[in-house]
């Protein structure tokens, strides 16, 4: 996978099918089954991972894709036109507009959705708790993940009744068959509650930069002290 990520440069990130088998899988799981009557709207650019959700999670379980027609959502109220007239049922929106998006929705008798992906940014659980206004019972999953691990390496599967005990929403444990390591320096494991690095290993890690031997040597490590499987990312 190529994208472009927060620097604006391609990585060339390869992933397996395995990675990504291993990705739907899960995620398919935490939202109770995807199905023929789902219908997900991709609107993320093609070079975001994010992108790779949208597709695959929806293709290979059998359910309806709709592509928005723009490269990017400038338009909000288009883009909510989008969800309302399809009746889409599974998607991920930005952070950034997601107080934009409720507002538009919310003057809606009915809301199809009920599973939503979330992340990317630290998200305030103030306005998720207002999409559960919107449907009481969509699933909402708060994920986190750089792209060397399979878009996602945790995943938090949100509840109405506890979303109040926190101000900014945690990017919860880690997904199926995988492994979240929080490290020093010295690649020894830090108490909780001080800070260390997020190291990921498991069925997500992907197999390295494309014709980069240099980068992978200092991403992709082998931590056998903790590790009898593949290597860690090094976040």
């Amino acid at each position: 996978i190529y994208t472009s990520g927060s620097t604006g440069k391609p990585k060339g990130v390869k992933i397996s099918h395995n990675n990504l088998n291993n990705f739907v899988s899960a995620f398919t799981k935490y939202f109770n089954g995807v199905n023929s009557k789902d219908k997900c709207l991709a609107s993320t650019n093609i070079s975001f991972d994010v992108s790779i959700f949208e597709i695959f999670i929806t293709l290979l379980n059998g359910a309806q894709l709709y592509l928005y027609e723009e490269n990017s959502i400038t338009d909000i109220f288009k883009y909510c036109d989008e969800i309302i007239k399809n009746g889409i049922t599974l998607l991920y929106i930005p952070p950034n507009i997601l107080e934009n998006v409720y507002t538009i929705l919310s003057n809606e008798k009915q809301i199809g959705i009920n599973k939503l992906l979330i992340g990317v940014e630290p998200i305030r659980s103030s306005i998720i708790k207002k999409y559960y206004e919107l449907n009481s019972n969509m699933r909402i999953i708060n994920a986190y993940g750089p792209t060397e691990t399979t878009i996602c390496a945790t995943a938090n599967i949100l509840e109405p009744s506890t979303i109040d005990k926190y101000t900014i929403i945690p990017i919860g444990k880690p997904i199926a068959n995988s492994k979240i390591l929080i490290l020093d320096e010295n690649l020894q494991l830090v108490p909780v509650g001080l800070k260390g690095e997020i190291y990921v290993s498991g069925n997500g890690v992907g197999q390295g930069y494309l014709n980069n031997a240099e980068k992978n040597e200092q991403s992709f490590i082998k931590i056998s002290k903790y590790l009898d499987e593949n290597k860690a990312y090094r976040t």
